[in-house]
């Protein structure tokens, strides 16, 4: 395998948020400069006080250039209360020298965004470096990963969408909201319709919204704390998803998928036949709901014929969803369990 400022908006248990914007708690910056040879020293001053201005917390201005140890960004604070110390040069053509950036004394406002964005997002990344997955350290993402592994010991069958939110919500510990466009939809949204008991929290919550256009992201609240932001689908790049895909092969996973056997099957609903195969191969099934309405897609009106024939369950499977316009794939939940994906082809 971060992110907030709540409004005092409280629906049903779920706090609403009104910035879906990442904001994380203001770090602290020190700064240590070298200077270049040839650097003129009746400017240090000047520079002090730019420095001093935008936003460097502490700062030591002095030494040659060859004392900085290295252009660089290190947190010399913690995770969760982080302290960047900031390695840098001043050049003897009076430009300002950072990692992976370099600013003059009129470049004021470029330089006060750099500092910013280090206070708020962390360490400069280099060109071409992808962001780290919703903006949370290694650390941060093991403890939200460890979080969503936790079982859902309740029932969800029939239960209304707002109540597994909350009950989900008692079980994790970072808490669920919601922006407040969601959390006034939360008491119309249509009760879940499939047993998802057994199955890890985080993928839970990721299916049961998807099913009504929403999903959650992992996020820092401004005090640091890990939450579980739930938005519109369109409004987040980074979302929680539906489970893994597996990392070792099928037949390591599921081997009874694969042992073959005499079939014949003649005008069965699909909807019938995937629920016997799931449960002979004790995989919970998880439909994309959404999908199969968009698509006008019903299994149950779906009638499948496989002519005898010596398969094993994958092979009916790939049979049945071919006859039905659906495709299938095996998931892994948060916790490692593995799960039957279904969706439209």
């Amino acid at each position: 395998m971060s992110l907030r400022i709540l409004t005092a908006l409280v629906v049903a248990g779920f706090a609403a948020v009104a910035e879906p914007t990442v904001v994380r708690g203001a770090a602290r910056v020190e700064m240590e400069v070298a200077l270049e040879p040839g650097f003129v020293s009746t400017e240090l001053q000047a520079w002090h006080e730019l420095l001093s201005a935008v936003g460097v917390d502490s700062l030591r201005l002095g030494g040659s250039a060859n004392a900085a140890r290295k252009l660089g960004v290190e947190n010399v604070g913690s995770a969760d209360a982080p302290s960047y110390r900031v390695y840098a040069v001043i050049t003897a053509r009076r430009e300002l020298v950072l990692p992976h950036a370099r600013f003059g004394r009129s470049d004021r406002g470029k330089l006060a965004q750099w500092i910013a964005e280090l206070k708020s997002g962390g360490p400069p990344r280099k060109p071409g470096e992808k962001a780290p997955p919703f903006g949370l350290s290694a650390e941060q993402l093991d403890a939200v990963a460890q979080d969503l592994a936790k079982p859902v010991d309740f029932s969800t069958a029939g239960v209304p969408l707002r109540t597994v939110l909350i009950e989900l919500g008692k079980r994790t510990s970072g808490p669920i909201v919601a922006e407040p466009s969601v959390a006034q939809q939360l008491g119309g949204a249509e009760n879940v319709p499939g047993e998802l008991q057994g199955l890890a929290c985080g993928t839970v919550a990721a299916a049961v919204l998807r099913r009504e256009g929403w999903v959650f992201v992992p996020r820092l609240t401004a005090e640091r704390k890990v939450e579980y932001y739930v938005t519109r689908s369109n409004l987040a790049t980074d979302v929680w998803p539906i489970g893994w895909p597996p990392e070792k092969p099928l037949a390591e996973i599921v081997p009874e998928m694969f042992t073959l056997r005499n079939v014949e099957i003649s005008d069965t609903p699909a909807s019938q036949l995937m629920q016997v195969v799931a449960e002979r191969l004790k995989l919970p099934m998880l439909f994309d709901e959404q999908a199969l309405v968009v698509r006008k897609l019903d299994p149950s009106k779906a009638m499948v014929k496989i002519p005898l024939a010596k398969i094993g369950y994958e092979a009916v499977l790939n049979h049945t969803m071919f006859q039905a316009g659906l495709k299938h794939e095996v998931r892994l939940d948060d916790a490692g369990k593995p799960f039957l994906w279904v969706t439209a082809r």
